[in-house]
C-alpha cells in the first residue's frame, strides 16, 4: 500500500524555508517528504523510517482529542537528500543521515495537522569529499483536510464512515 498527495505546509531546513508545500508519499514502513513545486528534476527529500499510516491516522476519538506523538532515535532512522546537484543524469546527491525525528499529530474538527522535527548527522559534499556538510535540523508541517481523508488514506466507505463518526465524537 502506498499513499501520495500534495498538501499545504512547509519544509524548513536549518532555519531556511525550502518549500511552502509538501509532497507526501507514505508507504507501509516509511514516509518520504519533498518540496513543491519541484524545480526540474531537482528535489529536496526527507526519508523517514520506520513510519506507517497509523502514525497519522486514528479512529479513536480519545486519541484525536489528545493527539499523537512518536519519537524515533537511532544510528539511521532516515536520510535528508538534496539533488541531483549537477547534470541530472550524473546522480550527485548531498545527503545526511537522520538520527532522531519526532512526529506530533493534532486533530481539529476539519483537519489533521502533522508536524515532524528531526536532526541529522554531518555529511560529505557530493563534489568535494573534503568538505563536511554540518549536522542539521529540519521541520516539516502539513495539514490534511477532512474532505481529503478518504482519497489520501484510500479508505473504503465503511472505514471513512467510522473515521467521520470518531471526528464527530471528538469534536461535537
Amino acid at each position: 500500500m502506498s499513499l501520495s498527495a500534495d498538501f499545504e505546509g512547509s519544509i524548513v531546513v536549518d532555519g531556511i524555508v525550502r518549500s511552502h508545500g509538501v509532497s507526501v508519499f507514505l508507504y507501509d514502513c516509511g514516509l518520504v517528504l519533498s518540496e513543491i513545486p519541484r524545480v526540474g528534476l531537482c528535489r529536496f527529500k526527507i526519508y523517514l523510517r520506520p513510519f506507517s499510516p497509523s502514525m497519522i491516522l486514528t479512529q479513536n476519538s480519545d486519541c484525536m482529542k489528545e493527539g499523537l506523538f512518536f519519537e524515533f532515535k537511532g544510528n539511521d532512522v532516515g536520510v535528508v537528500s538534496d539533488g541531483p546537484l549537477g547534470n541530472p543524469g550524473d546522480g550527485e546527491f548531498n545527503s545526511r543521515t537522520i538520527i532522531v525525528f519526532r512526529t506530533i499529530v493534532t486533530y481539529i474538527a476539519n483537519l489533521t495537522e502533522v508536524k515532524i522535527d528531526g536532526e541529522t548527522t554531518s555529511g560529505v559534499d557530493a563534489y568535494d569529499a573534503n568538505k563536511v556538510l554540518q549536522a542539521g535540523k529540519f521541520s516539516v508541517h502539513f495539514a490534511i483536510p477532512k474532505e481529503r481523508f478518504a482519497e489520501f488514506f484510500q479508505l473504503n466507505e465503511f472505514a471513512h464512515s467510522n473515521l467521520l463518526r470518531a471526528f464527530a465524537q471528538a469534536f461535537p
